[in-house]
């Protein structure tokens, strides 16, 4: 128990050596994989019952060749794309504003070492010192949560192309 509370403490001070900026890289990055496992999730488990009620929809239709079959068909297989891609740009969206909030914090922590140097505590190398590791660390965890995102939204995106792909191959061959 001791090193859950360890661990807790380490968090803490990270916290607060990136200031307010770093609880919203932290919020988004939670939300952001929260999607990203959700998809995953998805892409493993339920949609592979989705593409066979698809398949056995149009399976089970007598005409496949009628101007009217083929409007269900594509009618089918944009119902399962709608799906594969939900929350996808919202994802992608989330991957490019924690970069954004890195910036931020690296101007609040180089106004932090402004204000310091300018109110004459250019002694007191611990504002100064703060301030650098305030921008230093926004900084970084924006890029890291982007980066980690970044490649996430991708074997997404790829696993959704392949999906909708396939499906449309397999419901075109009959």
């Amino acid at each position: 128990m001791g090193w859950l509370i360890e661990a807790l403490q380490s968090v803490r001070e990270f916290l607060e050596a990136g200031g307010y900026v770093l609880l919203s890289i932290g919020f988004l990055t939670w939300l952001m994989w929260f999607l990203i496992i959700e998809r995953v999730l998805y892409f493993n488990i339920g949609i592979k019952h989705e593409v066979q009620l698809v398949s056995d929809n149009w399976n089970a239709r007598k005409d496949h060749h009628s101007w009217y079959a083929q409007q269900i068909r594509q009618r089918l297989v944009s119902h399962i794309c709608l799906k594969t891609n939900f929350a996808l740009p919202t994802i992608g969206t989330l991957v490019m504003l924690c970069p954004l909030l890195g910036l931020l914090g690296t101007v609040s922590g180089m106004i932090e070492v402004f204000e310091a140097l300018t109110q004459g505590e250019s002694e007191n190398i611990r504002s100064i010192a703060s301030g650098f590791s305030k921008a230093i660390i926004s900084t970084l965890a924006g890029l890291v949560s982007a980066l980690s995102g970044l490649i996430a939204i991708n074997l997404l995106n790829k696993k959704a192309i392949k999906i909708n792909q396939h499906l449309t191959n397999t419901l075109a061959d009959k």
